[in-house]
């Protein structure tokens, strides 16, 4: 009886692992096709008075967009990856970081959006800003 509920643990165990290394190899092999044509959700609010759009700020942009699905971790994969030097490990290194800063969105996503996005210092994420990786 033993034997079985251990077996059960062992194969719950199994299939987590090939779903992260599944999800790893998504972003791993696919971070060339980066769809950028997604815009983040930025909450209702009134428009300024000068009609300009709110900036969307570094906890909106790491939670709300950054992490929503896999072509976005993509795009903070391909961030993440320039900012490491090359090795074989690498590659593999980066794709975890980012799967584990996705599912664990505390302030260490904050901190790495705001270095890799926010080059201005200001704490919004600008058009320009959100733009910077893809070219």
């Amino acid at each position: 009886m033993v034997s079985v509920g251990l077996c059960i643990l062992d194969s719950i165990a199994m299939i987590e692992t090939v779903i992260k290394i599944s999800q790893m190899y998504t972003i791993l092999f696919n971070s060339t096709s980066v769809n950028t044509t997604k815009g983040p959700i930025v909450p209702e609010t009134e428009t300024p008075i000068d009609g300009k759009k709110p900036e969307v700020t570094i906890e909106q942009y790491s939670r709300h967009w950054l992490c929503k699905d896999v072509d976005t971790q993509r795009y903070f994969y391909k961030a993440m990856k320039l900012k490491f030097c090359s090795s074989p490990f690498t590659s593999t290194f980066v794709a975890n970081l980012v799967m584990d800063l996705c599912k664990q969105q505390d302030f260490m996503l904050d901190k790495w959006v705001k270095e890799l996005f926010d080059f201005d210092d200001d704490g919004y994420i600008s058009h320009l800003e959100k733009t910077y990786y893809t070219r």
